[in-house]
This record gives structure tokens, sequence and C-alpha cells, in this order.
């Protein structure tokens, strides 16, 4: 059927029950029960290939894509996330003046980046993480079982578990310097005091 207007021609089909189909210059649907739906007007553009395909888009810049079910592109207006299911995670959302951006490949990587922190994880062995103050900014990198350390204004340390230990302090009268390896050796060093054993 075919409607001629001033400003328009719309034309619709329907094929009951399974074809619907409805088109002008504002809206144009396409329906094929229950398997294919375009949808699209000034509000929202979709088209769905049922169980297997979704995309959507809104005049507001949300919306997805899917491929059921191993992809997921969704867009929100503070965050948007990638996943391939179910090894690959990725977000970055917005908070205020920050952005937070999440990385995660199942099971061995994580990750996460913001103004104040960045951490990395490769599971079970290596854990880093920055961690960002307004008077400081704090490292660490521990890689199991064996190596540990933390870095900052006030203080330096590293481990090799179980053999040395050492640190550095530092205070706005001293710097504290300690070193262990057992069993055999420690020392301390300070302006007030030096000790070897």
């Amino acid at each position: 059927k075919t409607i001629y207007t001033k400003d328009d021609t719309i034309r619709t089909t329907n094929i009951l029950p399974v074809f619907f189909s409805y088109k002008s210059k504002k809206k144009d649907n396409k329906i094929v029960l229950p398997v294919y739906f375009k949808l699209k007007n000034a509000e929202r553009e979709q088209l769905t290939v049922f169980p297997f395909y979704n995309r959507l888009k809104k005049a507001d810049s949300t919306g997805n894509e899917m491929i059921t079910p191993f992809y997921w592109h969704l867009v929100k207006k503070n965050k948007e996330q990638f996943i391939f299911f179910p090894i690959v995670w990725n977000s970055k959302t917005k908070l205020g003046d920050d952005i937070i951006v999440r990385t995660n490949i199942l099971p061995v990587y994580f990750s996460k980046h913001s103004k104040s922190e960045v951490k990395h994880t490769i599971f079970p062995i290596v854990f880093h993480s920055v961690k960002y103050t307004a008077t400081d900014t704090i490292k660490k990198l521990n890689v199991l079982p064996v190596y540990f350390s933390k870095r900052s204004k006030s203080e330096v340390k590293h481990t090799i578990f179980p053999i040395v230990f050492q640190s550095v302090k530092f205070t706005a009268a001293d710097t504290i310097r300690k070193l262990s390896v057992l069993p055999v050796y420690f020392s301390k060093h300070s302006k007030t005091e030096v000790k070897h054993a």
C-alpha cells in the first residue's frame, strides 16, 4: 500500500503474520518474525537478526552492537565496554574529570588506569600498582613468590624472599638504611647509628 502526502510518500507492506514493512521520510521499519527486525526513526536505529546479532544506535550516541554470545560493544553516556566473551573485557568509564579504563584478559591479565592509580596483574605471578596522592606517588611491584618492592617519598623497600631484605626510610632529619642477607649479614646506617653483624 502506498500513500502520497504533500511532504512524504508512505509505503506499507504486510504479509501477515510474518512480514511487516513501513517506510516514510521519518521511519523505515521492516520486520520478518521472529528473526529480523530493522527499525529506524529520529530516536533510534536498530537492526536485529535474532538470536545472533543486534545493533542499536540512539540519537544521544548511546547504543550497542552484539554478536551473541561472543562480542558485545556497549555505549552508554558515561561508559563504553568491549567484550570478547569469555576472554577479553574492556571498559572506559567517565567519572567527573577522570576516565577509568579497565582491561581484563581472563584468567591471567587484569589492569586499571585512572588519574589516581594504575594497576597491572599477571595472575598469579606479577602484581604492579602505582597510586597517586596529592603529596606522594606509591609504587609497588610483587613477583611471587620471591620479589617484593615498594617506593614512595618516605621509603624504599626491596625483598628477595627469603634471603635479602633492604629498606631505606626518609625522614625530615635522617635517612635510615637497613640491609639483611639471611642468615649471614645485617646492617643499619643512619646519622646516629651504624651497625654491622
